[in-house]
């Protein structure tokens, strides 16, 4: 890939997750809180049409320097950039609050987070990589929804930082 390429699709990639978050509140205040499932729904459905959107010029770009179906590269496009929005726009979104609720700093809850967070990347190595160290990977731990528990812990004990925080920890485990 041309480095100019790669520089213009990731920053069109960039800034089309940086617009939908900065558009999305502006829109609709509950989105800066997350305050709900109609949050989600507006959260899901605006990442879906920011992404097919911007992924016009994404598809232009692509298909004018590989030779590619358009349609196949759009969808890839959108689906992939509306779960990328999805997984990092709550993060952001949660820590830019200007009062955002800050739960006690305890020596004892800063134990139980490092404790969440060490569970959490253990089982999801185990989960998405193929054995470690040469040894082969067991069926049980290959199966997704070991990794649910600790997130539901994540989601009760630490709302909503916590949670987009660890989802997008869990992205990028899963992805690398």
């Amino acid at each position: 890939v041309a480095p100019l390429v790669a520089l213009m699709l990731s920053a069109l990639g960039a800034g089309e997750g940086l617009l939908i978050a900065w558009l999305l509140p502006r829109w609709r205040d509950d989105i800066r809180r997350l305050a709900g499932v109609s949050s989600i729904f507006v959260l899901a459905g605006g990442a879906a049409v920011g992404a097919a959107l911007v992924g016009l010029v994404g598809t232009s770009i692509i298909t004018a320097y590989w030779p590619a179906d358009a349609l196949d590269v759009w969808v890839v496009w959108t689906w992939g950039h509306t779960l990328g929005v999805m997984l990092y726009v709550p993060p952001w979104l949660a820590w830019s609050q200007r009062t955002p609720a800050r739960p006690s700093r305890s020596a004892a809850r800063t134990i139980e987070a490092t404790l969440a967070t060490v569970a959490l990347m253990a089982i999801a190595v185990l989960v998405f990589f193929e054995g470690l160290d040469g040894l082969p990977k067991s069926r049980f731990l290959s199966l997704p929804y070991q990794i649910l528990p600790i997130t539901v812990w994540i989601a009760i004990r630490f709302g909503t930082r916590g949670t987009s925080l660890a989802m997008a920890a869990l992205s990028i485990v899963a992805v690398w």
